[in-house]
């Protein structure tokens, strides 16, 4: 049903999936509550599309990508976040141009969208990362620095990975082994307080493009 005001399609792996959690803390799911805070008199959805394990180029080669655009009534802006998969799937060349190929394949079906990457988790990603930078200069187009803001975070001691059995990326609560004394190392799932702390970012981003798409539209 095209009776959104704007809609958002988020693809990624299963850090943007985060289908482990409870529904109302999935990552998608507070982004799309944020954006419903922030614009009360509009109706804002958010289309979870991200898949865990996925990687951008199975996303093109599956046809999935295309599939899930044609489900949608629209599609206002469209969300791409990958490279933690991809590291060992294909180059970081590679990656770049099916980064092209699908921003070329989501505007052949929403001529009208806007297209916004993001960098992912670090350490480990960061030629998939300068890749996601140089498509998003090559285009024109916005990057959400997800790995700075991981990085920023964990320098001010405000998260980190946790080392115990089954925690993920949230909010500190002792200190870094010796082992790993930057806390980068570990799993790289958000926890319920890393999926908002993400949520809260791509929020931040996104809210003058969504400010700029309501003005063109009536209140419902």
């Amino acid at each position: 049903r095209d009776d959104a005001d704007v809609l958002v399609a988020v693809f990624g792996d299963s850090t943007d999936m985060t289908c482990y959690l409870p529904t109302e803390h999935r990552l998608t799911r507070r982004l799309e509550l944020l954006l419903r805070d922030a614009f009360p008199d509009h109706r804002l959805d958010v289309h979870g599309l991200a898949e865990g394990g996925d990687y951008l180029q199975r996303l093109i080669e599956s046809g999935r990508l295309d599939r899930e655009l044609r489900t949608l009534p629209r599609c206002d802006v469209a969300m791409i976040r990958y490279g933690l998969n991809d590291i060992n799937k294909t180059d970081p060349q590679a990656f770049g141009i099916q980064l092209h190929a699908a921003c070329d394949i989501i505007l052949k079906r929403h001529p009208n969208a806007k297209i916004v990457l993001s960098t992912t988790i670090p350490p480990n990603s960061q030629p998939f990362d300068q890749q996601t930078l140089a498509v998003a200069k090559a285009r024109n187009l916005k990057v959400i620095r997800v790995d700075e803001l991981m990085l920023q975070r964990s320098a001010a001691g405000d998260w980190d990975w946790h080392h115990e059995p089954r925690r993920r990326i949230g909010r500190r609560r002792s200190q870094n082994p010796p082992d790993n004394p930057t806390g980068l190392k570990g799993d790289l799932h958000p926890n319920a307080y890393g999926s908002q702390m993400i949520a809260e970012y791509y929020f931040e981003q996104l809210e003058p493009i969504v400010a700029g798409l309501l003005e063109r539209r009536p209140s419902v």
